[in-house]
């Protein structure tokens, strides 16, 4: 059991944020572009949506050993996924 919460943990981490940002890559790479807008819509209208509240903490990354690091680590993911998310609209 433990393994199994420990496992919803990270997927909703930064893990989460750059899985998306390089499935986008990966679909923008082959030309969909319309498949990248799906994947990043879904992710900001959802998982995103309990990553940062609305006092700007990070909770998922905030309890982790290196807090810093992974708010750094997971905005630099965000970035990328934003990036991406603009690039599937042109």
């Amino acid at each position: 059991m433990r393994v199994a919460v420990s496992s919803l943990t990270w997927i909703s981490s930064n893990h989460l944020t750059f899985y998306t940002a390089q499935v986008a890559a990966s679909k923008l790479y082959a030309g969909d572009k319309a498949g990248a807008l799906d994947v990043l819509q879904r992710f900001f209208e959802g998982a995103f949506q309990d990553q940062i509240a609305a006092s700007g903490e990070q909770p998922f990354e905030g309890i982790r050993a290196n807090p810093l690091h992974y708010r750094a680590f997971n905005l630099e993911a965000l970035l990328v996924g934003i990036l991406f998310l603009v690039a599937s609209q042109d």
